[in-house]
């Protein structure tokens, strides 16, 4: 099982919160744009999933926000499937990255594995780039 790593993301959030300049600037500030969009506000969740730039806060993607939904998603499934421990999941990834917040949808995709891995869940990773039709029909 790989606990281990998704206990020290999601306490130590080394990409996922606003630095303490951005926090100080949440409390003051009274519009929702740049910090404060990044403090106080969620992403949406549509047709194709998460919709969000990549990057720090609650309202961006980025380790932390990944494997809490992940984890949300997955008892999902648990309530929904009594044989997914059975079945596992299929996860792919496209090409997408923010370097300079160090997220990328390869990345996000090893996060994701490991939730589910850690919850006895077996996951079918692609390997490589994937469209999503191919994962969808998996």
């Amino acid at each position: 099982m790989i606990t281990l790593p998704v206990t020290r993301y999601v306490v130590s959030a080394p990409r996922c919160s606003p630095s303490g300049a951005d926090i100080r600037i949440c409390a003051a500030g009274s519009t929702l744009s740049g910090p404060d969009k990044a403090c106080w506000t969620t992403m949406e969740f549509g047709t194709a999933g998460l919709r969000a730039a990549m990057g720090p806060g609650v309202s961006c993607m980025n380790d932390l926000t990944i494997i809490q939904t992940t984890q949300g998603f997955c008892r999902y499934l648990e309530q929904s499937f009594g044989n997914l421990k059975e079945r596992g999941v299929v996860i792919g990834y496209d090409a997408r990255a923010h370097p300079p917040s160090g997220g990328s949808s390869k990345r996000f995709t090893r996060l994701a594995a490991a939730v589910f891995i850690s919850q006895g869940v077996p996951v079918h990773l692609f390997s490589e780039i994937t469209p999503t039709p191919f994962v969808v029909g998996s």
